[in-house]
């Protein structure tokens, strides 16, 4: 059934089918690109998502260090201030009697160096025993 348009040009109705097959073929060739496309820019994103709560929970975990690291250093900086009251106490121009004597000069520091010690080692295993470092 050939026709004829406006300008007497033969139409065969079998090439505007092949032309719309054509076209049809082209856009599900294009959707299947695009498709695909879609499905590896979701996987990237996923991708950077799995690798954003990666580098949080390595910056968390550097973040307790220092929290831990700090806790240490402040239990030492209480101990040591501990010490420097009672170097501070006998620092003090106050006449006791024994500020004249070396020996209790040198066992009142060895004491406190000591305690100091031992007390910051205590409060080390206390802190740890509760699990806070």
């Amino acid at each position: 059934n050939p026709y004829y348009e406006e300008e007497e040009e033969w139409v065969d109705p079998k090439d505007e089918d092949r032309d719309l097959q054509e076209v049809e073929d082209l856009l599900e060739t294009y959707f299947t690109h695009i498709d695909s496309t879609f499905a590896e820019l979701q996987a990237l994103d996923e991708y950077i998502d799995d690798t954003e709560d990666f580098v949080n929970i390595e910056l968390d975990s550097q973040r307790n260090q220092l929290i831990k690291l700090e806790l240490v250093l402040t239990t030492a900086t209480l101990f040591m201030t501990m010490y420097g009251v009672v170097a501070s106490v006998f620092g003090m121009n106050v006449r006791n009697g024994v500020e004249d004597s070396k020996g209790t000069f040198v066992t009142i520091n060895v004491v406190c160096s000591i305690m100091t010690v031992v007390a910051f080692v205590l409060a080390v295993m206390f802190i740890r025993y509760k699990r806070i470092m």
